[in-house]
């Protein structure tokens, strides 16, 4: 059963994305792998559709599942710098429309403080 991650959880993704410029590796690749699953199960359930079409922002499809079998396959094939790669590659991409996606850029809107106060309201659409 999917479940909303805790605050902890939130925490946990935003120190993980707040520290994208440090690369996966066999260290980290597990946890990564774990956080960016949590990751997108947040934004899944607060609306986000994972789908190129769905959105502008997107330049790909970010079906985490296709990622995932992409990374399981170079595992498979003893290459787990690729697999890494593939992976920070993903990050990078989930980073962004993340930053979109959240008020306050942050995974869950945990950065409440950080919000800035509008004026007015603006709409995306006209």
């Amino acid at each position: 059963m999917l479940t909303y991650p805790a605050v902890e959880m939130c925490e946990q993704i935003w120190a993980m994305e707040s520290s994208l410029t440090t690369a996966t590796d066999k260290s980290n690749l597990a946890q990564r792998l774990y956080l960016t699953q949590r990751w997108m199960d947040l934004m899944t359930q607060e609306g986000f559709v994972p789908y190129q079409r769905a959105w502008g922002i997107l330049k790909n499809d970010m079906t985490l599942s296709l990622i995932r079998q992409r990374v399981n396959a170079a595992l498979q094939k003893n290459e787990p710098e690729r697999a890494c790669q593939m992976l920070d590659t993903y990050l990078r991409e989930l980073d962004k429309v993340s930053r979109w996606w959240y008020a306050d850029g942050s995974p869950g809107d945990i950065l409440k403080d950080e919000w800035k106060p509008r004026s007015q309201a603006r709409t995306a659409w006209k």
